[in-house]
């Protein structure tokens, strides 16, 4: 569904299943496939743990939740730091294991704990155990004099690679990280991604307020640098380009949680007013998913959205995912949402989009092709979400091809100067 270095990955994804594991073979022998199989095993055995901070006399929105998890008989290691949605609930996917869960508040929005910050661990404090496919709830209350109880343990204070690892990072599409291999690797091998190259939401440049961010989200086996050409042409006076680089091989809403939590960080670091979301391929349902969850979670932010833009994206998933799915002996969880009428699918179709944010769908077909040499025009252009886009754009040409489009590039550009409310920056008071 997506291309790297111009090769289609359905080659290596769904449209040539039967291909998959005499692949894997080749490229490592048995171990390799059992570490794709291993990992998969891994993404579908995350337990949950969720529950609600409970606020008294502190700004709710500084509130940040912290897990440590046991790496030792006395040694923890940051895993998570999340922020709650604006009435204190939060969900975070976690392997198996136990963990110390706390939260406090970031006075400095450093998004760190320091001395003096009221915080406070759930129980005395007790670790929480969370087995495979369990969810586990929990409640956590903070007032001006809560205080965190001291450990006695030693505690790794750098968190553990994750979907979202790195925010705010500056970089160059020249990044070695977004080489393609790893784009597959993090479809194959989303664990070994994580602790590789590693994802996160980057910066192509310094933080500019007086530019407007546009966020760009790759699709499946993809790496930001698919979106050269469209960031390229990109008015830059006006835009500052964000690129978001996942493992993705994880399911979509785990993706999703992740980029959520991420842009609501970059919110409270920048106190941007108004932003675009680009989505590519898979990446659209990616940047659904986020944005369901940011309008649910962080909705005073997510008023900042002024457009969003999918491409190619297979709306309707792929029947090719679903067979992969069916028949193949190494399943990416990922596929599983893609899968034709999947239950991700099925919710994402009948959520309502919010009227009021310009939604632009934009379609391609590849010569005599029924669709971009990937993607079927059915699954392009569902009828739910033809209804829900303020607009439908039609392209000829492929998967990819079509980012690299000079006509495709300047309707962007007129999408987005249309869609900002005002002739300036993204730190306005348009929206507030």
């Amino acid at each position: 569904m997506q291309r790297s270095s111009r090769v289609d990955v359905g080659w290596v994804g769904w449209r040539r299943v039967a291909w998959v594991v005499p692949l894997a073979l080749m490229l490592g022998g048995c171990s390799a496939l059992r570490a794709i199989v291993d990992q998969s095993e891994r993404v579908e055995a995350a337990g949950t743990l969720q529950g609600t901070v409970v606020t008294e006399g502190v700004p709710r929105d500084d509130v940040i939740v912290g897990l440590l998890r046991r790496t030792g008989a006395t040694q923890l290691a940051v895993y998570r730091l999340v922020a709650p949605a604006r009435d204190g609930s939060f969900s975070v996917a976690v392997p198996e294991g136990e963990f110390y869960v706390g939260a406090f508040v970031d006075e400095n929005h450093d998004g760190h704990f320091q001395p003096g910050e009221p915080g406070q661990f759930h129980g005395k404090p007790s670790f929480v155990a969370v087995r495979a496919q369990e969810t586990v709830n929990l409640s956590l209350r903070l007032t001006p004099t809560s205080r965190p109880t001291s450990l006695d343990h030693s505690v790794d204070g750098v968190q553990q690679p994750e979907v979202g690892g790195s925010t705010g990072t500056v970089t160059t599409l020249d990044d070695a990280r977004f080489d393609p291999e790893n784009g597959l690797l993090g479809m194959w091998r989303p664990f070994d991604f994580m602790s590789g190259p590693q994802g996160g939401l980057f910066m192509l440049g310094e933080y500019d307020p007086g530019r407007i961010p546009v966020l760009f989200v790759h699709g499946i086996a993809g790496t930001p640098r698919d979106f050269a050409r469209t960031i390229a042409g990109l008015d830059l006076q006006r835009y500052q380009p964000w690129v978001v680089y996942y493992p993705s091989g994880l399911r979509l809403d785990m993706i999703g949680n992740a980029i959520a939590s991420s842009m609501h960080q970059m919110q409270r670091r920048h106190d941007f007013r108004q932003f675009a979301v680009v989505a590519h391929s898979m990446g659209g349902l990616v940047a659904r998913s986020y944005l369901q969850k940011a309008f649910e979670r962080y909705p005073d932010e997510a008023q900042a959205l002024r457009v969003f833009v999918t491409v190619n994206s297979p709306l309707g998933g792929m029947d090719s995912a679903a067979l992969a799915v069916e028949k193949s002996p190494v399943v990416v969880p990922s596929w599983q949402d893609v899968a034709t009428g999947s239950e991700f699918l099925d919710r994402l179709q009948r959520s309502a989009w919010h009227s009021d944010v310009p939604y632009y769908l934009v379609f391609s077909f590849d010569g005599d092709e029924n669709g971009d040499g990937t993607v079927p025009l059915a699954s392009q252009l569902p009828t739910a979400f033809q209804a829900q886009a303020r607009r439908l754009f039609g392209f000829q040409g492929t998967h990819v091809g079509t980012l690299s489009d000079p006509a495709f590039v300047k309707q962007l550009n007129q999408l987005l100067d249309a869609s900002m409310t005002t002739a300036g920056t993204g730190t306005g008071t348009a929206g507030r």
